[in-house]
């Protein structure tokens, strides 16, 4: 699979190893990646920035992981932003409220390479998504 290298990620994650992996991860496939550790600073990045793509952590102090999806997709300015919502717990109700918060994906930890993979592969080709979520809790 060829990645599109002009594709912007915000990944936002209140732990500074998991910010290191993603960032390590996605530069090694060729993305340009910017990292915050807070939701504040990922709505200042996103309008500043305007990335293609939000992968956000849950819990997070401060404004959660859920709030911020709604805040972006609520927002006419970051409203086409594809958010990912990352999650350390594989409980269906995380699930449910990714949806309702908007989310255009769900990915639990400890993430894998492939669950990126196809995270990516969801967000560069919206129009021949098969399924919207790439990994479901079991």
């Amino acid at each position: 699979m060829s990645y599109d290298s002009s594709l912007r990620i915000l990944v936002v994650d209140d732990e500074a190893d998991l910010r290191e992996l993603f960032k390590d991860t996605l530069e090694f496939l060729g993305y340009e990646v910017i990292t915050c550790s807070n939701a504040e600073h990922a709505i200042r990045f996103a309008y500043e920035l305007h990335p293609s793509l939000v992968i956000t952590d849950i819990v997070m102090p401060g404004m959660s992981g859920f709030e911020l999806c709604r805040f972006l997709k609520n927002d006419r300015r970051t409203k086409d932003i594809y958010v990912v919502i990352v999650s350390a717990l594989s409980r269906e109700v995380d699930y449910e409220m990714s949806l309702e918060a908007g989310a255009d994906d769900y990915i639990t930890k400890p993430v894998k390479l492939q669950s990126i993979k196809q995270v990516l592969k969801n967000t560069i080709r919206p129009y021949m998504k098969v399924e919207k979520w790439a990994i479901r809790p079991s």
